[in-house]
């Protein structure tokens, strides 16, 4: 007797086991098992015809044994993308074209049958094979890719790879001729991107022979250095471009790491296959890589269209009315929609430049509980999913109406299963957090807004940009800034036991580019739901995305805890970040250690000069540069005869230049006090007047005169400080004004400072906005409006008159 936990808990009843030619086990052959899920209901087998039918197709695509009439499409493992595929198929084969909002409403094989029984019969069209002589058009998603690689024909963002371990004895012969057949097979892989009459066109080339070039690593040592040698030559291979107009767009190296250990690497350009085109050709270069071998048939289904006749067919079935009714509904439904503005470490730049990957990952328990949420709203796992994602990007922005991009397979018609090619759609899903909903309502209302886009998903994504027009930005992506996927996790072997040799996927190696700003891209993997979360290098620091995540994996824990609550009121923070926060609310300990600022400032100045200080309006300054600019201020303030405890009033607007202000002051021992700086900019400031008697105060003698004169010139951005003979003035990037006086001066805390605003044309009906402030040793306060002081009269008159007062003539 076996203990329990050794006891398999699916059995699969075989005639007879599937064996290699060399009499092994051919794990590749054997069928995926699957459980039927204990439900709610017991199984009965389906009464009527309808019922058979639906049953069969079920069976089909979730991959079960058997199907009840009362069990439910989702519970069995459906999900939307199926429940697409599902509809497809009884188009095709029966003529009845359903909405996906039915599977919804009735997942269960005998509701689903009655809604078919009642529905109406159409016609589906087909498929169907094109001639190879004339104008052979791209598919939408192909034209984009193209259109994309004209502006940037170096870029790798489109490239794709996969990588094969084969531990055996490998014959090249037989790998070449697999490989020829492969690319004979399939056109796609043999077609080149041309322009015909100002239009991109498709070009096949006729089949040749392929020869796999080898690069030997077996005279690397140590091992180690073997090991780094390969992934840079995987990651070579990765980032070279190709040409699309002379092809191929996919090349295969095989790097020899031993006599009996080799890497297939294979690159492909995204316009010639997507992530199932990938799975595809490693079971085609297995099969036909073993029948070159025993000399067996490879059993591979035939292929009775290609991938340039499903290009041909999508753009005739846009042309009649089912493009117009998912064009009108797409314009509908994203007009007046908002991008999403994410919180980024630094300002977009022209480009979108660098990228990379932060993986996690969704333990089965938790994931379990989302799936039970989500099936108590009629949603599914992708549904629950993507409502969290939504709800963490609306509480980082605060944003309630954005767009996020899902991009899902098009493969819905039977034809297109078997074919190496790009099926890809992009569905800009619309999100509305508007009113503190709780969670469920947000899920209830991401379910409705998914529903009516699968819908609708027909109309490709290409075409939709074409027809809403936005406003094209290399540094941004059109419609959607933010993507998410969900992908159930594929059923083939991970384990390809070949004639002497045994295959193995290799991960992925991540690559340096990134698309959008933020791609979350999840896969369930044994219950679990494994993610990786790729993000623009050039927006976003590590420690940003690490906190996206941790954000993400807590708010998801929240959610299932109280889904009743209104999105404002889930948890985002860990218990670490948690406490964290409390100890530095509560006087805990700091990051900073003891001393005093500017000495604090000096020492990160002194251990990274080149570290990033300051980032504003697209200037950036290191804190060597900082520091710099800092002491150029701080001098010219010591030159003036600046000394401690002398009161400074800023007048500085929103900029870089703000920031050395403070280091400088700390460095003369100053106080300040900051002025407002309101103006609109198309205004000019004629000047800023202050006259008082300087008291002598430790260290700083007076010797400036009877007083202290702070002007600043019109239209000028310049730091302006003057005695009662002398005017000195210390550029600036921003404009700014700082007034010197002695703090403890009887007559400054009963004067008051005026800033005469004018607009920027002379004319007797000059506009004014006075701004009074009172400076003292410890407050700053507004009073009210006070009589003019003369030499305020005076500049009031010179301006309305035209003529030039003392800040216009220079002084």
């Amino acid at each position: 007797m076996l203990p329990e936990y050794m006891v398999p808990s699916v059995f699969v009843w075989l005639a007879a086991l599937p064996l290699t030619a060399n009499g092994k086990l051919d794990r590749r052959a054997l069928p995926v098992p699957v459980e039927r899920p204990e439900l709610d209901v017991a199984f009965e087998a389906p009464r009527s015809v309808t019922e058979r039918v639906l049953a069969g197709l079920w069976v089909e695509l979730l991959g079960v044994d058997r199907v009840g009439v009362h069990d439910n499409f989702f519970e069995l493992g459906g999900h939307s993308l199926l429940a697409t595929q599902l509809l497809w198929r009884l188009q095709q084969q029966h003529g009845i074209d359903l909405p996906v909002r039915v599977v919804f409403e009735a997942p269960t094989v005998a509701r689903l049958a009655s809604a078919l029984d009642a529905a109406e019969t159409g016609t589906a069209t087909a498929i169907t094979a094109v001639a190879r002589d004339g104008e052979l058009p791209l598919s939408y998603a192909q034209q984009r890719l193209w259109f994309l690689h004209q502006l940037m024909p170096s870029g790798s963002a489109y490239h794709m790879q996969w990588t094969a371990r084969l531990r055996g004895r490998l014959d090249l012969a037989a790998l070449d001729r697999a490989v020829t057949a492969l690319v004979a097979r399939h056109e796609v892989l043999r077609t080149r991107f041309t322009v015909l009459a100002g239009r991109p066109n498709q070009v096949i080339d006729a089949p040749r022979p392929v020869t796999v070039p080898v690069t030997d690593l077996t005279g690397v040592r140590p091992e180690q250095a073997r090991r780094d040698a390969a992934r840079a030559v995987r990651v070579e291979e990765s980032a070279t471009p190709f040409d699309l107009a002379t092809g191929p767009v996919h090349r295969a190296r095989l790097v020899r790491l031993g006599p009996e250990e080799h890497l297939l690497v294979w690159t492909m350009h995204h316009i010639a296959g997507d992530g199932r085109s990938m799975n595809r050709l490693s079971t085609e270069i297995a099969a036909l890589y073993r029948a070159e071998l025993t000399g067996a048939p490879s059993g591979l289904p035939e292929l009775p269209v290609q991938y340039v006749d499903f290009a041909a067919w999508q753009r005739d079935r846009l042309q009649g009315p089912a493009g117009e009714a998912a064009l009108s509904y797409w314009r509908e439904q994203l007009a007046g929609a908002e991008q999403l503005e994410l919180p980024t470490d630094r300002p977009r730049g022209a480009l979108r430049t660098g990228g990379a990957v932060h993986s996690f990952e969704l333990d089965a328990e938790l994931v379990g509980r989302l799936r039970e949420l989500g099936g108590r709203h009629g949603a599914t796992l992708f549904m629950t999913l993507l409502a969290g994602f939504a709800t963490l990007l609306h509480r980082y922005t605060g944003q309630r109406d954005f767009t996020i991009g899902c991009p899902v397979s098009d493969r819905h018609q039977a034809e297109t299963a078997n074919l190496i090619g790009l099926f890809l759609n992009v569905l800009v899903m619309r999100v509305d957090c508007s009113g503190d909903p709780s969670f469920a309502e947000l899920l209830e209302r991401v379910r409705d807004t998914a529903i009516e886009a699968y819908t609708h998903q027909e109309l490709p994504f290409e075409v939709l940009v074409d027809e809403l027009s936005p406003e094209r930005d290399l540094a941004r992506n059109p419609l959607y800034q933010v993507d998410f996927q969900l992908h159930p996790r594929f059923t083939t072997s991970e384990l390809l036991d070949l004639p002497g040799l045994e295959m193995t996927d290799e991960p992925e190696i991540p690559t340096d580019s990134a698309v959008v700003d933020l791609s979350l891209y999840l896969a369930e993997w044994d219950g679990r739901v494994r993610g990786d979360l790729r993000y623009r290098t050039d927006l976003f620091d590590v420690g940003s995305v690490e906190r996206l995540v941790g954000s993400f994996v807590v708010l998801l824990g929240s959610v299932v805890g109280g889904s009743g609550l209104g999105l404002s009121g889930l948890g985002l923070l860990s218990s670490v970040e948690r406490g964290r926060l409390l100890g530095w609310g509560w006087g805990g300990v700091g990051v900073f250690g003891g001393g005093l600022v500017h000495e604090l400032f000096e020492g990160v100045v002194g251990r990274c000069p080149g570290a990033t200080a300051v980032v504003c309006e697209g200037v950036s300054l290191s804190f060597a540069e900082l520091d710099r600019r800092a002491g150029l201020v701080a001098g010219r303030l010591r030159g003036l005869g600046v000394g401690p405890e002398v009161l400074v009033g800023l007048c500085v607007g929103r900029g870089s230049d703000r920031s050395r202000c403070g280091p400088s002051r700390q460095r003369c021992r100053l106080g300040n006090r900051r002025l407002p700086a309101r103006s609109p900019r198309h205004r000019a400031v004629p000047y800023t007047e202050l006259t008082l008697p300087p008291k002598p105060r430790d260290g700083w003698d007076g010797s400036g005169g009877a007083g202290a004169t702070v002007s600043r010139s019109v239209g000028g951005a310049g730091l302006v400080t003057a005695g009662a003979s002398r005017t000195a003035s210390v550029p600036t990037n921003a404009s700014a004004t700082i007034a010197l006086a002695p703090v403890n001066n009887p007559r400054l805390r009963r004067s008051r400072l005026e800033r005469v605003s004018a607009p920027p044309r002379r004319s007797a009906g000059c506009a004014w906005s006075p701004i009074r402030a009172r400076l003292s040793r410890s407050r700053s306060s507004f009073t009210s409006r006070p009589p003019l002081s003369p030499a305020v009269r005076r500049a009031r008159a010179q301006v309305c008159a035209g003529a030039p007062g003392p800040a216009q003539s220079g002084s």
